[in-house]
């Protein structure tokens, strides 16, 4: 071995804890501490494939957690929804559709088993009258992050085929109801409203 040439030496002081020593030949030691790292917090589960809907029916999205991560360390969760709301136990908590309003997240904090707790099941409902036929899916997008940084640590996205229905027709009138009467076998005009 010629001088200058670099040695690498491994020891382990503790299981969560390595510490590398490289030395110089003949020259000098430098000692290099590599700390342990708490893993950060994550995504997995819900749907493996597309899920599928009725238009105007709804469909539990089941199997979703955030796992990992120190019971102490803290996280940002958001959820964000397009053509429909997500809700828990009826309550909606993110929006973007015509029934329920303009596009609202929604955006909570905890350790991973509170945000487990919060993402397990969870219901969409589409938006009304909206499919995917000739169009893109609806879907949900998961995101966790940090709660000050807010940088991003991972994200899960669910896709949902939202299958059209064919609705039956209603009628509307134009002004409010007032009962009519007539003699047996005449006839009444009526002004109506398809909708």
């Amino acid at each position: 071995m010629r001088k200058g040439d670099l040695l690498l030496g491994l020891h382990a002081t503790k299981l969560d804890d390595l510490r590398m020593l490289l030395w110089l030949r003949d020259e000098m030691e430098l000692i290099i501490d590599i700390a342990s790292v708490v893993d950060l917090p994550r995504l997995r589960g819900g749907p493996t494939e597309i899920a599928e809907v009725y238009e105007d029916g709804f469909i539990a999205i089941t199997g979703a957690e955030v796992f990992g991560g120190e019971s102490s360390q803290i996280a940002r969760l958001e959820i964000r929804v397009e053509h429909g709301s997500i809700l828990r136990d009826g309550v909606i908590l993110a929006v973007n559709s015509t029934l329920h309003g303009p596009a609202k997240p929604f955006s909570t904090i905890g350790n991973s088993e509170e945000l487990s707790k919060t993402i397990s099941f969870l219901t969409f409902a589409p938006e009304k009258n909206w499919n995917s036929e000739g169009r893109d899916f609806a879907h949900i997008r998961l995101k966790l992050s940090d709660t000050e940084s807010l940088a991003e640590f991972d994200k899960l996205e669910i896709h949902i085929r939202v299958i059209p229905v064919n609705d039956l027709p209603v009628v509307a009138f134009q002004h409010e109801t007032v009962p009519i009467q007539i003699d047996e076998d005449n006839a009444v005009v009526l002004h109506a409203l398809l909708v």
